[in-house]
């Protein structure tokens, strides 16, 4: 298999490539577990902020093991106190690339990669990133389901109605795996400590998939800060599903 054919299995050219810079606020379910009694107080040490990001590859056959790339990233990085505010300094420490030995060149490549363009990071006085102007997960998942339809739509030459239903299925888990290439907003205290957003969409043909968002987190009681958290976007069509997670976790550094 050729460079070409394996990134258009990754679903969206350079995948791995996507995930570093980009923030987002979080979308909240009705039913989200809300933090109770928050607080944000960093102490004033190092320490290490660890990202896990899951992408799968696209597999035409829904019956075979799906394959993934997994990225684990770390970041040494310390909160500095600011008048009602706090500004994150970072720098990469490590990183560490597991998949298919077909994408070995792939995997070097991103082991080379550094990315801690993000930092310095910008956080309010209870420790959300930037300002209520980033869009939320909501927004952006709109934004992806958009942009799928209007994919499909002005494909040419027009597909059979099978053949259109699975790449609806491979383009909108590319699309809403994005979601996942922007940090939450509310990262390093969460606002809410669970939260599911799920959709239902009509498909060509008259059937129909979901797509669903979920985020669950713990915290730090002393610190109010996070202490894990995970993201997963689950696409589905009948009894096909695509995943992409990410898991976070920020810890004393050594």
């Amino acid at each position: 298999m050729d460079r070409r054919a394996i990134l258009q299995r990754l679903g969206w050219g350079t995948v791995l490539a996507a995930g570093a810079t980009g923030i987002g606020g979080p979308a909240y379910a009705a039913t989200g577990l809300l933090q109770s009694n928050p607080v944000f107080d960093p102490p004033d040490t190092d320490l290490v902020l660890r990202r896990v990001l899951s992408r799968p590859l696209a597999n035409p056959n829904p019956a075979a093991r799906q394959e993934a790339i997994i990225v684990s990233r770390d970041w040494r990085i310390r909160f500095h106190r600011q008048e009602r505010a706090y500004i994150v300094s970072g720098a990469q420490s490590a990183v560490n690339v597991d998949t298919p030995s077909s994408l070995a060149w792939l995997a070097d490549k991103e082991r080379a990669r550094i990315a801690d363009t993000q930092f310095p990071l910008a956080l309010d006085a209870v420790g959300l990133i930037g300002d209520a102007g980033y869009p939320s997960e909501q927004h952006v998942l709109n934004d992806a389901i958009r942009e799928t339809r209007a994919l499909l739509e002005t494909a040419s030459p027009p597909r059979p109605e099978v053949e259109a239903v699975r790449n609806y299925l491979v383009m909108l888990a590319a699309n809403g795996a994005q979601l996942l290439s922007r940090w939450p907003r509310d990262l390093f205290a969460p606002q809410r400590l669970q939260w599911r957003d799920a959709r239902t969409i009509a498909l060509p043909g008259g059937s129909e998939g979901t797509v669903e968002v979920t985020f669950d987190a713990e915290t730090d009681s002393q610190t109010g800060m996070m202490a894990r958290a995970s993201r997963q976007v689950v696409t589905s069509i009948g009894t096909s599903h695509r995943t992409t997670s990410e898991n976070w976790s920020l810890s004393a550094a050594r």
